[in-house]
């Protein structure tokens, strides 16, 4: 055959622009669900290492000065004095001399208002301690901090080694005693559909809308699914 009658296999622009198309619906149908995915995972990820890594300085402290009473503070309940019996100072000392030993950090920032004080870890995230100690929050990043979704991007978590003077006696709020560092599941019935249903008409559910009251719940329910967030979790 002549060359310059050789024909040549290729595709047209219409199956160029109908080709391009289909890819771009493909995309747009599952790119939602990778996105989805990814945060999950990054979200997983960064509890898995929060829990390991404060339980770890427990365990060293533990190794260290013995059993919980020796060396973690009973200050108190409450944000303000008489109920609050540590200033928070006193708590910022408490910790450094203590789990913040073995937690590499860049800065601790301090909070009256919030009655607490923020300590930013090495790999971005947060880790809120209330003056009271017992209760502990985490923030997957910095900016969760300004606007923090329980569930989502913050997570609550019990300090609570020991029975505290003010629980003796009580019922509730004693999930997390004689553990180390554990998520917040004060209340609950001890079944998976308790965590969504949560305690007092909502409170703490690991539930939509995710705002400051319901949430708290959240952190137990991804422990309790083997570090996992399932399809029917309110992402």
């Amino acid at each position: 055959m002549n060359e310059k009658f050789k024909r040549f296999n290729a595709f047209t622009l219409a199956e160029v622009l109908i080709t391009l198309g289909v890819i771009g619906v493909v995309a747009a149908v599952t790119m939602p669900t990778l996105i989805k995915n990814y945060q999950k995972h990054v979200v997983v990820t960064k509890l898995k290492r929060i829990y390991s890594l404060v339980n770890q300085a427990v365990e060293a402290n533990k190794a260290e000065y013995g059993d919980f009473p020796n060396w973690v503070k009973d200050c108190g309940t409450g944000d303000v004095a008489p109920r609050l019996t540590c200033t928070l100072d006193e708590t910022v000392e408490w910790y450094n001399a203590y789990l913040g030993k073995y937690i590499k950090s860049t800065k601790i920032e301090k909070s009256e208002e919030n009655s607490g004080f923020y300590i930013y870890l090495v790999d971005g995230s947060v880790l809120f301690i209330k003056t009271r100690i017992y209760d502990m929050r985490y923030y997957i990043n910095a900016k969760a901090v300004e606007n923090p979704l329980f569930g989502k991007n913050v997570f609550q978590f019990r300090f609570n080694p020991y029975l505290l003077a003010h629980q003796v006696g009580a019922t509730n709020d004693t999930s997390a005693i004689g553990k180390g560092f554990e998520p917040y599941a004060a209340n609950w019935d001890g079944t998976r559909e308790g965590l969504f249903e949560g305690k007092n008409s909502g409170e703490s559910a690991c539930q939509k809308p995710f705002d400051g009251v319901s949430g708290y719940y959240c952190t137990k329910l991804i422990q309790l699914d083997g570090w996992e967030i399932k399809d029917d979790y309110p992402w």
